[in-house]
């Protein structure tokens, strides 16, 4: 499945035309008809299906739409209380499920530390979406750079980079 992930972010990193680092979701997102909303957790609806006090990073909406039922869209909330790090890779994160095919009507992402197969997944899909492997494994054997400034580069948080070497072995 990992490669069939990595196969799935390299298709949608060439069909959005994402050719230069850091990684640009927000265009990914709305490729993928996906609108984003920033929310605190005292900001979602009262009927708003994830307990307000888990909230914790984001969540995914699946809009239905009437008139054309086999048209998909998206809204993504991302709570931007947390750094653009974590704010970028709760869209990648999200848009995962929506690539993965995930999503029924809403997703709630109360714990980034889950063993659900679905959140796993999801986590490989934003690790390959924001740090493709080419693009990684070149700036990391090219130009010797700690895991700070490889940060800096994919514009994701050091424990991304960590995680991301883990992935490939380094």
């Amino acid at each position: 499945m990992m490669n069939d992930i990595k196969k799935l972010a390299e298709e949608l990193l060439t069909s959005s035309g994402i050719t230069f680092l850091p990684v640009d979701v927000n265009k990914i997102a709305l490729d993928v008809k996906c609108e984003i909303f920033y929310m605190t957790p005292e900001q979602l609806p009262d009927d708003f299906k994830c307990k307000k006090d888990n909230f914790f990073n984001g969540a995914i909406i699946k809009k239905i739409n009437e008139e054309k039922i086999n048209e998909e869209t998206y809204y993504l909330i991302v709570n931007p209380r947390h750094l653009i790090t974590r704010q970028r890779f709760t869209i990648a994160h999200e848009i995962g499920h929506v690539y993965l095919k995930h999503v029924d009507i809403i997703d709630c992402r109360e714990d980034i530390y889950t063993g659900d197969k679905n959140e796993q997944d999801a986590n490989d899909f934003a690790g390959n979406l924001l740090m493709p492997e080419n693009w990684f494994l070149h700036m990391y054997k090219s130009v010797s750079v700690s895991e700070s400034r490889l940060a800096n580069i994919f514009l994701v948080s050091e424990q991304a980079i960590k995680m991301r070497k883990k992935a490939l072995g380094l």
